[in-house]
């Protein structure tokens, strides 16, 4: 039995929600406290706009989901360092946000979920706020990458 990519990632997706919810972070339960300002949240149109534009201007984009989820497809130019919901992610986000200068504008996302109930985001953005960069935003993904980035046509990257 063969079975398609997006049935083998919304199974994936589905069985990830399925242990975010047991810990007790699904609907009807409080989210976990924001880090960030609505200031430091920035549009999935406005991130599509900046890495359209000159090489110069564009910020670091980072994806700290999870691999399947990166490889299947990510924001054009991103790099990954994640999942930032495990010790050993957050370990490779911290060791890369001290090699960069801290004032690199830098721009994170997960993409797994909605991100007022996404385990990585949250993590992510405490360690690299720690680790000093101080132009640091995240993506506004209101439902999951999918819809809010790759159905609306930004620009998109593959790997195999």
């Amino acid at each position: 039995m063969q079975f398609s990519k997006r049935l083998v990632a919304t199974l994936c997706l589905t069985v990830v929600a399925g242990v975010w919810i047991a810990l007790g972070h699904g609907r009807g339960m409080p989210s976990p406290t924001v880090p960030w300002t609505p200031a430091e949240v920035v549009t999935p149109q406005t991130l599509a706009k900046e890495i359209a534009g000159p090489k110069s201007k564009r910020p670091m984009v980072v994806c700290v989901g999870f691999e399947f989820l990166y490889r299947g497809a990510h924001v054009l130019g991103a790099t990954y360092k994640g999942p930032a919901m495990n010790p050993g992610g957050l370990q490779e986000l911290r060791a890369w946000a001290h090699s960069i200068p801290k004032n690199t504008p830098v721009v994170i996302y997960c993409g797994c979920c909605p991100m007022d109930r996404c385990p990585n985001v949250r993590p992510a953005f405490k360690a690299l706020r720690a680790a000093g960069l101080s132009h640091l935003h995240v993506l506004e993904i209101p439902h999951n990458f999918n819809d809010d980035w790759v159905q609306k046509g930004y620009p998109t990257q593959k790997n195999p």
